[in-house]
């Protein structure tokens, strides 16, 4: 019973390919050492623990909070009103174009 789940596992996560190892579920295979799995467990917290992002800092990897939904909707706004002059701009060349 108990190597026939252990099979099942192997079967499911593909930990039976060498080198490998699952956290939370996902299957991690390759160049596995200590420092990208501690990288993974880190990644892996919505609210990640200090001790995390001091490694993670130390390391050089960069932890980012991301951008404010309100930067990001500033941004979608730009551009859609960039996109908007061109067509404008784009349909005013081709009306000089037609007459």
């Amino acid at each position: 019973m108990v190597l026939r789940d252990n099979q099942l596992r192997w079967l499911e996560h593909g930990t039976h390919l060498y080198p490998g190892v699952v956290i939370n579920g996902e299957t991690f295979r390759g160049q596995v050492n200590p420092d990208n799995i501690l990288e993974a467990v880190c990644e892996s917290f919505t609210d990640m623990p200090r001790y995390c992002k001091t490694w993670l800092k130390k390391e050089g990897i960069v932890v980012e909070d991301g951008i404010s939904n309100f930067a990001l909707g500033l941004i979608i706004f730009g551009l859609l009103v960039v996109n908007l002059m061109i067509v404008i701009a784009y349909r005013a060349y081709l009306n000089k174009e037609i007459k």
